[in-house]
């Protein structure tokens, strides 16, 4: 059956809910004692200084600033969090009907072992193929180059400026904004399950 085109997805804030994946992490942090809000402040420090993001090096980044160290009880805990609570089963319904009509692509910025885990954990591993799943710690324009999709290409992203540097590189993607409250002059949806309704 020939695909209407192709659908590159983002994995997280798009399909995967990882803010709410991240409250929970710093709320076991905070366990520790140091204050929730310290453990915010030192993510966003944290990212502003590393391109993805990798609980070890938080841990140590919070000892620096606190001489706290995280027991190995709560990173134990941390470790054994499961990721398939983190993709609700409207998106795995959707991406089921999506599949039918198009290629469908994932593209997410992370570290290898991890973003890997969390496809296969949520279950997603079931709506891409495996030379499907790209995982980069690259520019995600940049990781782009080269590769050739069925038209119309739909790119869904929940990072503003990301999405605005894909759709300059690529004037042909059909690039959608997923979020609220989203300052751009690209298209938004509310959430990646309005996606459909732009298609």
């Amino acid at each position: 059956m020939n695909k209407k085109g192709t659908i590159i997805f983002d994995l997280d804030d798009t399909l995967f809910d990882t803010a709410r994946l991240k409250s929970n992490i710093f709320s076991l942090l905070a366990e520790s004692g140091i204050s929730f809000e310290v453990i915010q402040q030192s993510y966003l420090e944290l990212r502003e200084q590393l391109p993805i993001y990798q609980i070890d090096q938080h841990v140590s980044f919070l000892y620096k600033k606190t001489g706290t160290q995280i027991s190995q009880d709560i990173i134990d805990e941390i470790q054994k969090v499961n990721y398939a609570e983190y993709v609700d089963a409207d998106v795995k319904n959707m991406l089921s009907e999506l599949s039918d009509e198009y290629e469908l692509q994932l593209l997410s910025l992370g570290q290898q072992d991890v973003q890997m885990k969390k496809i296969f954990d949520a279950g997603l591993d079931k709506y891409f193929s495996e030379d499907k799943i790209i995982i980069t710690i690259e520019p995600k324009e940049k990781k782009l180059t080269g590769m050739i999709f069925s038209e119309p290409t739909y790119f869904v992203n929940d990072k503003v400026y990301e999405t605005e540097v894909v759709a300059e590189r690529y004037p042909k993607f059909k690039c959608i904004v997923v979020g609220e409250d989203r300052k751009t002059d690209l298209p938004t949806i509310k959430s990646v399950l309005d996606v459909k309704n732009i298609l």
